[in-house]
């Protein structure tokens, strides 16, 4: 103990002399000794002393790439800032890559999981990429799980991988202190290039960067341009404008900075007409300046992004009606004004605007609050921003949260005080709606800057660093400020056809709101996603209507842009938000109207017409005959389709090219059912998405429809690799569990049990799949392994390898006759637990070989299975059988009205006969699945647990829905891998994994 103490302040001493002038750690030794990988391999190059890592994900499995829990930098991360490396996908695809980080800071958010999204499937692969991490600066902090984290402390790259022989390089590597602090350009004053157009045809981009020596001594500085620009002649100065003014431009230039003192570096980029005139709409260069301390030239301080060809002047900025439209309206208001007016819902938006005309705009609106589209209580706007007044008490609050709050409804999506006052002076040219538009602008520039920073899901009772995330008026930016100022962005496109949208007016407006908005918006790299494409929707408006290319570049062409996020769906119309149709309808809903505002436009740009008009038409494809859609991901209620009011903008973009499209109109011209003749009675494969549909009947009383889900794990999806779902008979039978918090209020009825609402989410247990050691699925890609259309038969075969390392799932699905046939066979390189798991809507009913005895503990105590509802041990002679009536799986009024009719409804079951290849472990439990058969949200769901313990296990399962007797009689095992039925008609059904895989 005595030499413990003499050595320990010794020893603590010498690691923060080391740590105090260590200020670049470079990543650049052995991978055996620096990583631990899952799910792929990693090789290390050294060229030219940089050090390469090659980094193999296997296709379709989860893998990460990590710090050693060993390697002792890992609990030094917390004294660095910066993590910068470059990477490129030098071959194959990825879904998503994405850096994670816990327990690298030290303070409130050091036990938060931190995010930053470094790829994404439309990211440009085979060329390099620069990334400068702030590591106390997340995207944002992940949803928190209840079971807690898999480690004290980790830092880890994880990523996708689509196909295989997919190769990530992660280059140069290094961890910085960072001895010169480089302002973030979101951070006022904003650093944002500024266009001058020149007389001669020639055009300037200018914009300062600002440094502080954090070194802890005075040291020169140097700022240079390491980029190679053949088109933009990029120069810096030192020092503010009076500083600077006898300057030469240079393109590498040296001050001297005391400690903790501050400069600025003027950045001047010029383009030539003869250079403009070369480039095609929107092309670019990237520009890359570094600035290092004399005494650190290995810690660089790196700033980085895009320059644009200046936009076109000929460019058509109101764009919000067509201006051949908008003349028509505008006649036929003259011609025929209470009918027209009646159609446009011009009384209404009239009297909205009137108010605002008559309103006083003090400040703006103080509110961290998430736009909720309603009033909070009774509160309600007076003429005074921001005050408001309680309806019923009649007190009233001036700048408060909920006079924030109240306001940012009312003039957004939920009150129409924005769009009311677009409309209104659109369609009577009333130039009293313009300039109080424009004063309400002119606020958001004198005051927007000064709103503070809110974070989403900030630690209790921390006051950090805002986040990527983070917004002034909202809880974040990507979910928060742009869909608040959705509104306001299409005011503006309006206002440019005002006499009083002065250039001054504007330029006021551009540097005081819209630049720094813009760049609250853009600071970080989200996913492809409607939330992102409500981002790019803002900053195309604000960029066409500001002259300013390089906003419009970032909203059509940045990893995320709008024509990139295209370029993601499939030729059979899936994307990244294609398996829960509402969130993928929801991203078109954001994404259409900013197509239709390219279109009006005139800029030059391609678009995937084709694959757009197959993303509308899709979900029809995948539809039942009565316009159900089986639950996938978090669809909130359930899904369904009808005629879609989008359908006349995807027209507007597509033209004549795909005529069915006119079948999904909403229009009074246009038949209601019209929609029906896009549904299908024939089986389909969606080979590109990997989702199968067999199909049988021809209608709604006879079609059986069947699904396996295979393919991409995509935004809002759950973890559920090769899902089964079936409907029949016009009811849903079982399906994924919905979720809860989209779920909506009123016109549903609660669930009989508290605990079913915990299975409305992608845990995999809320899901027909198999679960390994009660462990939720690794986000996978499984492979086709099966297709099968013939005249009485179909089926598809799939495998999975992701969901759990070193195991693989094959199931396959075979539609006969009316019974559907599932083999299921889970192998993994050592002995596991397997849960193969069914939920049915319905009343279960064991058959009479069968009884059930309550468990007196759970399953197991994470996972959801503490939340499974009368859990219960099944035991009886092979093989397993059971039934689930969901007769009266009616909404309350129908079954009210048949019970006073005294009318029992027509009978529709589902049998369930099952053979495994072990002695199974046997459970039934309730679980929750939001049904609209009911408008239950939840309804009950029995489900089976069918639990066993080995290196491979078989199930095979039938399933028979039926309306008045079953068919199926008994089954038995055929094959190694196989099963024959046995029917009432003294017939067999048979099939084997090796008669329905042929890939």
């Amino acid at each position: 103990m005595y030499l413990l103490k003499k050595l320990l302040p010794l020893y603590l001493v010498s690691t923060l002399n080391v740590l105090a002038t260590n200020y670049f750690q470079p990543l650049n030794t052995s991978p055996a000794e620096l990583f631990k990988i899952d799910n792929g391999s990693v090789e290390l190059s050294i060229d030219n002393n940089i050090a390469t890592y090659r980094w193999s994900p296997e296709a379709g499995k989860t893998s990460t790439l990590e710090l050693h829990p060993d390697h002792p930098l890992l609990q030094r991360l917390r004294y660095f800032d910066t993590f910068s490396f470059d990477f490129r996908i030098a071959s194959g695809e990825v879904s998503d890559t994405s850096l994670l980080a816990l327990g690298h800071v030290s303070g409130a958010r050091q036990f938060r999981v931190h995010q930053w999204q470094v790829a994404i499937l439309t990211t440009p692969t085979k060329v390099w990429h620069h990334r400068s991490i702030d590591l106390a600066r997340p995207n944002w902090f992940p949803w928190d799980s209840a079971d807690g984290t898999d480690g004290n402390c980790y830092f880890r790259f994880t990523t996708l991988a689509l196909t295989p022989g997919t190769t990530l390089e992660i280059r140069a590597a290094a961890l910085y202190r960072a001895p010169l602090r480089l302002k973030a350009d979101f951070i006022p004053p904003d650093t944002w290039p500024i266009l001058t157009r020149h007389p001669d045809g020639n055009f300037t981009y200018n914009f300062t960067l600002h440094v502080q020596n954090a070194s802890g001594a005075p040291a020169n500085a140097t700022a240079k341009v390491t980029s190679s620009n053949r088109c933009f002649d990029v120069r810096l100065k030192s020092g503010n404008d009076e500083e600077s003014a006898d300057q030469d431009l240079a393109t590498s230039v040296t001050f001297p900075l005391k400690h903790v003192a501050r400069n600025t570096i003027t950045v001047v980029a010029q383009l030539s007409a003869r250079q403009a005139a070369s480039w095609g709409e929107l092309d670019s260069e990237e520009v890359r300046i570094e600035i290092a301390l004399d005494s650190h030239p290995e810690a660089p301080a790196v700033w980085q992004g895009f320059l644009t060809k200046p936009l076109s002047t000929k460019l058509q900025r109101q764009v919000i009606i067509p201006v051949a439209e908008l003349d028509s309206l505008r006649k036929e208001l003259k011609e025929t004004p209470e009918t027209t007016a009646k159609m446009l819902n011009m009384p209404r938006l009239i009297k909205i605007a009137d108010d605002l005309l008559q309103t006083e705009f003090l400040c703006l609106p103080r509110s961290s609050a998430h736009v909720r589209n309603g009033y909070v209580g009774n509160w309600r706007p007076t003429n005074r921003m921001p005050e408001v007044v309680n309806t019923e008490t009649g007190e009233t609050q001036l700048g408060t949260e909920i006079a924030g709050r109240t306001w940012k409804e009312y003039l957004g999506q939920f009150g129409k005080g924005c769009h009311s006052l677009t409309m209104a002076y659109l369609y009577t040219q009333n130039e009293a709606y313009a300039e109080k538009a424009i004063e309400l602008l002119l606020l958001h520039a004198r005051e927007f800057k000064e709103l503070p920073w809110t974070i989403q899901s900030e630690t209790p009772w921390s006051q950090g660093d805002y986040i990527l995330g983070a917004s002034r008026l909202a809880w974040n930016s990507s979910y928060g400020s742009n869909w608040y100022y959705k509104d306001y962005c299409r005011m503006i496109s309006a206002l440019t056809t005002s006499p009083a949208w002065t250039p001054e007016v504007a330029h006021k407006i551009y540097l005081g709101f819209v630049v720094p908005y813009a760049q609250e918006l853009m600071k970080f790299r989200g996913g492809l996603s409607n939330m992102t494409d409500i981002t790019n929707h803002n900053i195309f408006l604000l960029g066409l209507v500001f002259d300013d290319a390089n906003l419009i570049r970032w909203a059509l062409l940045n990893d995320t842009g709008l024509l990139n996020r295209l370029a993601d769906i499939t030729p059979d119309g899936f994307s990244s938000e294609g398996r829960p149709v509402s969130y993928h309808y929801g991203a078109m809903a954001e994404y259409l109207p900013t197509l239709t505002y390219v279109v009006r436009s005139g800029l030059n740009v391609t678009i995937p017409r084709q694959n757009l008009a197959e993303a509308l038409l899709m979900p029809y494809r995948r539809a039942s005959l009565w316009g159900r859609i089986p639950s996938t991901g978090d669809c909130g209620r359930g899904l369904s389709i009808g005629s879609n009011p989008l359908t006349a903008q995807m027209m507007e973009i597509v033209g004549d090219s795909t005529p069915e499209l006119a079948y999904a109109l909403r229009s009074p011209s246009v038949a209601p059912d019209e929609w029906r003749k896009l549904l299908e009675t024939k089986p389909r494969l969606f080979e590109a998405a990997g989702l199968a549909i067999l199909r049988s009947g021809d209608t709604t009383d006879t079609q059986i429809m069947a699904t396996l889900d295979y393919g991409r794990n995509v935004f809002h999806s759950h973890l559920d690799r090769n899902q089964f779902t079936l409907l029949a008979f016009g009811k849903s039978f079982t399906m994924g569990p919905g979720s809860g918090y989209n779920v909506g209020s009123g016109g549903m009825v609660a669930g009989e049990h508290p605990n079913l609402s915990a299975f409305r989410s992608n845990a995999s247990l809320a899901q027909n799949v198999i679960l390994v050691d009660t462990r939720n699925q690794e986000p996978a890609i499984g492979k086709l392994r099966g297709w099968g259309n013939e005249k009485d038969r179909c089926w598809a075969a799939s495998e999975v390898n992701g969901i759990h390392p070193g195991v693989t799932h094959e199931r396959g699905v075979m539609l006969q006759d009316g019974i559907i046939i599932m083999l299921d066979r889970i192998t993994g390189d050592t002995p596991h637990t397997y849960d193969w798991v069914y939920h049915n809507l319905g009343t279960f009913t064991l058959a009479d070989n069968w009884t059930a005895t309550p468990l007196e503990k759970p399953l197991a105590e994470h996972n959801l299975y503490d939340k499974l509802v009368n859990p219960a041990r099944l035991t009886g002679t092979t093989p397993l059988h059971a039934t689930w009536d969901l007769s009266w799986n009616l909404t309350p009024n129908i079954i009210k009205d048949l019970q006073k009719r005294e009318v029992a409804p027509s009978p529709i079951k589902l049998a369930l006969w099952q053979l495994s290849s072990h002695a199974n472990e046997i459970y039934s439990a309730v679980t929750g699945i939001n049904n609209q058969d009911t408008i239950r949200m939840p309804d009950s769901a029995p489900s089976l647990i069918c639990r066993a313990s080995d290196k491979s296990v078989t199930w095979l399962t039938v399933l028979e829905p039926y309306k008045e007797v079953p068919r199926v009689t008994g089954v038995e095992t055929s094959g190694s891998f196989g099963i024959k039925v046995h029917l009432t008609n003294g017939k067999t059904i048979t099939t084997e994994w090796s008669k329905i895989t042929n890939r």
